[in-house]
């Protein structure tokens, strides 16, 4: 979770000395039920909030005041070039959020705690789509925060992010209010495996239930992923590709509810399933020198 008040530090981390760009030609504009959100060349930091009404979003860019929008159904942010940070919280939206990032080293936070401070419910109706550049240093971190809901009604797709972590706050392999809920597919491109947020993992996926097929492909380089506490109702796939990967599902319980393919690439990749694991259907294993 990244409070707007920390995004100076943030930015500095990822090379930004300044909150501070072009922000008079970022714009943030409603037609019909569509909010379109783009930003400027150079950094740009934006926080969108929902206020616990559907619809409703209150949108901050750093360097100027906030908006509130009414009526909003669908979501689109285009960060542009540099390095940017998109922090979204508390939103509940009919309709589907997608955001764009360019060529700069960009952040994309998804929670519940708003600036004003309220734990919101966070519900986006249809798809969620997070596009980032591939760059070293592009993280994805999306959040279950205390006791709050986090649903997407559609499909989840996050392509070009270096870092992803998809954690839910529930404490239990089956459904809980806390978990991170999916109801269609779950799909994730790595370019570049680094860990951004020094937790030691590139992938860390946790308390999270996907009602449709998963389907993730690995970088070329050393992933290190970690998976727990999750449900999958249809086909799973993970395909590590190349450099020696470590794909662990810790002593936490998690589901398997159809077909399973753990594809180890090219090189020495490892699979540390516990005997907590559930598999409905024997997974099939394909390059992969250890496995337990």
């Amino acid at each position: 979770m990244v409070r707007f008040t920390t995004l100076a530090i943030l930015m500095t981390t990822i090379g930004v000395t300044s909150l501070r760009s072009a922000h008079a030609e970022s714009v943030a504009a409603q037609k019909g039920a569509t909010l379109t959100i783009k930003g400027t060349p150079e950094t740009d930091g934006f926080e969108i909030d929902g206020n616990g009404t559907m619809g409703q979003l209150v949108v901050a860019i750093a360097g100027g005041p906030s908006t509130e929008f009414f009526g909003v159904r669908d979501v689109r942010i285009d960060a542009g070039k540099g390095n940017d940070i998109i922090r979204i919280s508390g939103i509940q939206i009919g309709g589907s959020l997608r955001v764009k990032t360019g060529s700069g080293s960009d952040f994309v936070d998804l929670d519940n705690t708003t600036v004003a401070g309220p734990v919101l419910p966070m519900l986006i109706g249809k798809d969620l789509e997070l596009r980032l550049g591939g760059q070293e240093q592009d993280a994805v971190d999306v959040d279950v925060d205390f006791d709050a809901s986090f649903s997407i009604g559609g499909r989840v797709s996050i392509d070009g992010a270096t870092d992803i972590d998809l954690n839910g706050g529930g404490t239990k392999t089956e459904y809980e209010q806390r978990d991170l809920s999916i109801g269609g597919n779950l799909r994730i491109r790595m370019p570049i495996a680094l860990d951004f947020d020094n937790d030691g993992l590139t992938l860390d996926v946790d308390s999270i239930d996907v009602g449709g097929a998963t389907d993730i492909r690995l970088s070329n380089l050393a992933d290190e992923v970690e998976l727990t506490r999750s449900t999958f109702a249809r086909a799973f796939a993970i395909d590590m590709r190349g450099a020696n990967d470590d794909l662990n599902f810790d002593s936490r319980a998690s589901r398997f509810e159809s077909t399973v393919l753990f594809n180890g690439g090219e090189s020495g990749d490892s699979v540390f399933a516990s005997e907590f694991v559930v598999f409905e259907v024997e997974p099939v294993f394909k390059n992969v020198e250890q496995q337990s």
